[in-house]
């Protein structure tokens, strides 16, 4: 299977993102150690990073789980679907996707049947070896007008321009994810200009709910891009684009490139937007 090994000098000019790693000196021993990370433990370490931490809370809390009445306004049409693997400890190998849903998803749009119809996406890449979703004929991803799909091996046009649920499945049982340090918004982008606030990305958490086949093989982040200003309104035909530097936050366990020789809360900090005019 192929991968698109992501170093940590070449993450910026390849995917567009940088890999926050706080307070860590790296060494020449790329391999993990083999001490899991227990959930007080992750806990600890991401209380710890944010202590000192500033800049990552940039508008609403992407926690937040909104009022029923806006809740009820989520339908997407679409959902998008990150898949991160690592073939060592200082890189990332990562393919993300726009899938239209099914008919019978849109016709019963439920979070349940949302969840279910991303696992079964996932399901199909893993199974079948394949190094993006684009390679599973049978499960293919959105297909844009200019014929190309929605697919990339980066975070590069990781962009919205309608509604969408985001399910971001680490391929990896040696991180911990940590309630509430799941999603962050920093105030500047990765090229230093200022970043929207966050008034659309909302509920975010770890589904603890994933079937047999992903069950033991990782674990899974959602987050609901409800597409809106501050105000609530729809972005739909709104320009410029919002711009947002979001960041996914995990608990990486002790390896020796990291002294002292502890696990380390790390941020991915990809560029993301709505109204990019990416499709969809």
């Amino acid at each position: 299977m192929k991968t698109n090994k992501l170093s940590r000098r070449k993450f910026v000019a390849l995917s567009g993102a940088t890999l926050a790693l706080g307070a860590c000196k790296p060494s020449d021993d790329p391999l993990l150690v083999d001490t899991p990370i227990s959930p007080d433990d992750a806990e600890r370490t991401a209380n710890e990073f944010f202590k000192n931490a500033t800049g990552f809370d940039h508008g609403d809390d992407p926690h937040v789980i909104l009022s029923e009445q806006r809740r009820a306004m989520f339908k997407p049409e679409y959902i998008a679907i990150v898949h991160i693997t690592s073939s060592g400890a200082w890189s990332l190998d990562v393919n993300h996707a726009h899938f239209k849903l099914s008919p019978a998803t849109l016709s019963d749009n439920t979070p349940a049947n949302r969840l279910n119809e991303a696992q079964s996406y996932l399901v199909g890449k893993l199974s079948g070896r394949h190094a993006r979703f684009r390679d599973n004929t049978n499960m293919r991803p959105y297909k844009r007008q200019d014929r190309t799909y929605a697919d990339a091996l980066d975070f590069g046009g990781f962009g919205f321009d309608s509604q969408h649920e985001i399910f971001i499945f680490f391929n990896s049982t040696d991180i911990r994810l940590v309630s509430g340090k799941l999603i962050l918004f920093k105030d500047k982008l990765i090229d230093d200009r200022p970043a929207k606030p966050n008034h659309s990305f909302y509920g975010a958490k770890i589904e603890n709910g994933l079937n047999a086949q992903l069950k033991g093989q990782g674990q899974m982040i959602r987050l609901e891009n409800y597409f809106t200003d501050e105000q609530g309104r729809s972005l739909t035909g709104k320009r410029p684009a919002h711009e947002y530097g979001i960041g996914i936050g995990f608990v990486a366990p002790p390896t020796p490139r990291f002294t002292p020789l502890q696990d380390k809360y790390i941020i991915i900090d990809p560029d993301t937007g709505n109204g990019w005019g990416n499709e969809p």
